[in-house]
């Protein structure tokens, strides 16, 4: 409910949003853990949690990935299980800036390094056109 200036009260719609929530831990029990904390919040609260959005990672640094697919389980309300499975190629974005996932996946170094050449021929003086003598 919200006060109106008249200190009525009036009935509020849905318009709080949280979004992209970062969570980082040293292992995979640790990620599960934040996942049912952040799970049971928004129950607590009566939020709902977009299960079909969650993007995980594991970093393997210069590791090999592991054999097993790895994911995540997120409740939703009713405490009902959904799964989110961990990626272990590509790249993934943090705060605009593009990080590759696994630093032994050639797929990954080469679009970063694409994406590096193009803004560095974007921004080189020879593509810069300079303006003509006014006549």
């Amino acid at each position: 409910m919200l006060r109106r200036l008249d200190a009525s009260l009036c009935p509020a719609r849905p318009i709080c949003y949280a979004d992209d929530l970062q969570s980082f831990a040293s292992s995979l029990p640790g990620l599960q853990d934040t996942a049912t904390l952040v799970s049971v919040c928004a129950m607590v609260f009566n939020l709902s949690n977009a299960v079909h959005k969650p993007r995980s990672f594991h970093y393997c640094e210069l590791s090999a990935p592991p054999e097993d697919p790895e994911y995540l389980v997120i409740y939703s309300a009713g405490w009902i299980p959904h799964t989110a499975l961990i990626r272990t190629h590509g790249t993934f974005k943090s705060l605009g800036v593009e990080y590759p996932i696994n630093q032994s996946d050639s797929t990954s170094r080469h679009t970063m390094k694409h994406k590096l050449l193009v803004s560095i021929k974007a921004l080189s003086p020879s593509n810069k056109r300079t303006p003509g003598p006014s006549t």
